[in-house]
C-alpha cells in the first residue's frame, strides 16, 4: 500500500470549524436566482442571428444540484482541485464563479464587474469581437474554466478525472515536482450513471486506491423524458441501493445521503424513529416523486398516515408548516450535511467516495418535481416574485452582494483563499511550462533511435521496432542505458516523459521490454511467483511496484478505460505543466 501519515485519535476528535450554514444557504438562493435570470436572458434576447447556438436551459436540473455546488464552492474547494459537473447545471455552477470573482480573461487576469456581468448576459451567445461568452455546457472557452473538464459528453468527464488523479499518483511516485494534493469532485445525474463508461472505469479507481476521488450522483430520480420508474423489487431496494452495492462491491466507499438535518433532528423525538422507517422503508422512488411533484401535505400527511398506525400520536402533534419542512429536507439539499460527508471523504486516502444525495428536481419552482420538468422555464412573474424573496433586482441581476453585508464578507474570506489560490497556482503552472518549452527549444531532436532492423528482416515489424524503441526510452530515462552518441544524449533528456499503457496486450505488441518488473502500481500483494519459485521466465514480470522504474500501466480487457487514461495523461500538461507523452499499445 503506498504509505501515508496516520490520522491519530486527536485528529479524529478536532471539532469542526465553526460555519454559518444559515448564510450559505441565503447566498446559494441568490446563485440559483441568477441562474434562472442567466437562462432566462438566453431565452428572451433579440432574434437570434443565423449560425447562433440554440436557446434553452435547464433550471430544475440547476435546482437539484444547487447545493451540491454551495458546498464545494463556499466549503470545500481548493485551489487544486478539480470538478466535472453534470452538464445541465452549468448556469448553476457560473453563477457561484460570478459571486466567487472567479471569471477570467483569456490572459488569466481576472474580470472586472463590468466583464463579469457581460458572461452571464451571453449564455449561448454567439462572440462577434471576443466579449465573453458561455457555451451551452462547460467548456474549455468558458471564463471559469480553470480546471474542469468539459461536459458536453455525459459519463465522460468523471472517468476523465478518475484517470487525471492516477496521473497525480504516477508523477508523484516517479519524483515529479508537483506539490499539490488535489481533490477531484465529479457531479453526475442518476440516469447519467448508467452509462457504460463509469461502471467499467470504476474498478480502477478502486483498485489503484484513488483516495482524492469524489463522485456525486445527484439522485433527484428524473431524467429527460420524465420520472424515472424502477424494478425496485428486483433490486431489492431503489436504485440509490444499487449504485451504492456498486460502489461498495469496486472498492469503493458509498454513502447514501437522504435525510438533511431537520429531518435528522426529528427523527430523534418521540415517533421519529418510525417517522425513518417509513421513508427509508415503506415509500418507494416512484411514490416518493407523486408526493413532491404534488406539493400537497395534506396528501403527505395521509399517505404517511395510512403507511405506519404507529405514525398517527405523531402526525395530530404536528402542524402543516412543520410536517412540510421535514418531509421536504432531502440531505442533498443540506449543505452541512454534504459538506461533512466531503470531509469524511478526506479522511480516507486509500479509498475513493460514492455519494449518492437525494434532491428534488425543480427544488423552490413551481414546478418542483413534475414530470415533464426537465426544460420547463419558470415565468416572469415567478422570477420576480423570487428576486423579491431573495433580495434582489430582476431589472439589475448580476451584482455582488452589498459591501459591508455578511454575505459580502463571507465571500471576500473564500475568494482569499479559493480565487487568489488559482491566480498563484496559474502562475506556477505557467513557470513550469515556460521552463519545459525552454528546455525542448535547446534540444536537437534526431530523427531517428539509432536502432536498424535490416539485419533481424525478415522478422523486424513496426510492432517489434516499437517494443525496441520503448525499452530504450526506458533505459536512457532511468539510467539502464548510457548515453553514448548525440541521439542518445538527445531522447535522455525527454525520455523521463515517456510511458506507456495497453489494455492486457503488452507482450502480444512487443512491449514487454517495457513491462518487465516495471508494471506501475501497488495493490499490496506479496509476489507469491517469487516466494515458490514459478516465475515464468518467458512471460515479462508484471507484479506492479511503486518506484521509477515503473513506466508502464496495465489495464485488463477494457480499451476504453486505457484510451481514457492515455487522453487523460496527455492533458496532463494543459493542467498542470508537466508532459506526459503516453503510447497506447492494441494489436
Amino acid at each position: 500500500m503506498r504509505m501515508e501519515t496516520k490520522k491519530t485519535s486527536k485528529d479524529k476528535s478536532t471539532p469542526a470549524p465553526q460555519r454559518d450554514y444559515a448564510l450559505m444557504h441565503r447566498i446559494t438562493d441568490v446563485a440559483y436566482w441568477m441562474a434562472l435570470e442567466m437562462i432566462h436572458l438566453a431565452n428572451h434576447r433579440p432574434i437570434k442571428e443565423k449560425g447562433e447556438p440554440k436557446v434553452g436551459g435547464h433550471p430544475t436540473a440547476c435546482a437539484s444540484s444547487k447545493h451540491i455546488l454551495a458546498a464545494i464552492h463556499l466549503v470545500m474547494r481548493k485551489p487544486e482541485d478539480y470538478m466535472a459537473c453534470k452538464p445541465h447545471i452549468s448556469p448553476m455552477d457560473h453563477a457561484f464563479n460570478f459571486l466567487l470573482h472567479n471569471f477570467r480573461e483569456p490572459s488569466g487576469e481576472r474580470m472586472p464587474l463590468e466583464q463579469r456581468q457581460l458572461a452571464m448576459r451571453h449564455l449561448r451567445h454567439y462572440s462577434k469581437t471576443g466579449e465573453p461568452v458561455f457555451q451551452s455546457y462547460h467548456a474549455e472557452a468558458d471564463p471559469d474554466s480553470f480546471r474542469y473538464y468539459p461536459s458536453g459528453s455525459v459519463g465522460i468527464p468523471p472517468v476523465n478525472a478518475l484517470y487525471t488523479s492516477l496521473g497525480y499518483a504516477f508523477a508523484k511516485d516517479h519524483g515529479y515536482e508537483l506539490n499539490e494534493d488535489p481533490t477531484f469532485y465529479c457531479i453526475m445525474g442518476d440516469s447519467e450513471f448508467r452509462e457504460g463508461s463509469l461502471m467499467e472505469a470504476m474498478p480502477d479507481a478502486g483498485e489503484r486506491q484513488l483516495g482524492n476521488l469524489v463522485w456525486i450522483v445527484d439522485y433527484n430520480r428524473q431524467n429527460l423524458d420524465g420520472t424515472r420508474i424502477l424494478n425496485e423489487e428486483a433490486f431489492g431496494g431503489s436504485d440509490a441501493d444499487r449504485i451504492c452495492r456498486l460502489g461498495e462491491a469496486n472498492g469503493w466507499r458509498a454513502v447514501k445521503l437522504k435525510h438533511g438535518k431537520i429531518r435528522e433532528k426529528f427523527f430523534k423525538k418521540p415517533g421519529g424513529e418510525e417517522l425513518k422507517r417509513v421513508l427509508d422503508q415503506e415509500i418507494t422512488d416512484f411514490e416518493l416523486q407523486a408526493l413532491v411533484a404534488s406539493q400537497d401535505i395534506k396528501l403527505v400527511r395521509t399517505v404517511l398516515g395510512k403507511k405506519s398506525a404507529k405514525l398517527q400520536k405523531l402526525l395530530k402533534e404536528i402542524n402543516d408548516s412543520e410536517l412540510k419542512e421535514v418531509f421536504f429536507n432531502f440531505g442533498g439539499h443540506d449543505i452541512e450535511g454534504l459538506v461533512e460527508v466531503f470531509e469524511e471523504a478526506k479522511k480516507h486516502p486509500h479509498r475513493p467516495t460514492l455519494l449518492v444525495a437525494y434532491t428534488i428536481k425543480g427544488h423552490s419552482l413551481k414546478c418542483a418535481g413534475l414530470s415533464g420538468n426537465h426544460s420547463a422555464m419558470p415565468e416572469e412573474e415567478e422570477l420576480v416574485e423570487m428576486s423579491k424573496r431573495v433580495g434582489t433586482s430582476h431589472e439589475n441581476p448580476f451584482q455582488d452582494f452589498e459591501t459591508g453585508s455578511r454575505e459580502e464578507k463571507f465571500l471576500a474570506l473564500r475568494r482569499k483563499e479559493l480565487t487568489d489560490g488559482i491566480d498563484r497556482l496559474m502562475q506556477e503552472i505557467a513557470a513550469r511550462k515556460a521552463a519545459w518549452v525552454e528546455q525542448a527549444h535547446t534540444i536537437d531532436f534526431p530523427v531517428d533511435f539509432d536502432i536498424t532492423a535490416l539485419k533481424f528482416s525478415p522478422i523486424a515489424h513496426t510492432q517489434w521496432m516499437w517494443g525496441q524503441i520503448a525499452a530504450k526510452l526506458d533505459r536512457l530515462a532511468h539510467g539502464g542505458a548510457k548515453a553514448e552518441t548525440q541521439n542518445d544524449r538527445a531522447w535522455a533528456q525527454v525520455a523521463k516523459y515517456f510511458m506507456t499503457m495497453a489494455p492486457d496486450v503488452g507482450s502480444s505488441t512487443n512491449t514487454s521490454p517495457n513491462m518487465n518488473g516495471k508494471l506501475y502500481g501497488d495493490i499490496g500483494q506479496e509476489d507469491f511467483e517469487a516466494e515458490y519459485g514459478v516465475k515464468d521466465t518467458k512471460a515479462p514480470d508484471v507484479v506492479p511496484h511503486l518506484d521509477k522504474r515503473s513506466g508502464h500501466i496495465r489495464f485488463e480487457i477494457a480499451e476504453g478505460n486505457c484510451m481514457s487514461a492515455a487522453g487523460s495523461f496527455g492533458k496532463f500538461y494543459y493542467f498542470t505543466g508537466i508532459p506526459f507523452f503516453p503510447r497506447h499499445d492494441h494489436l
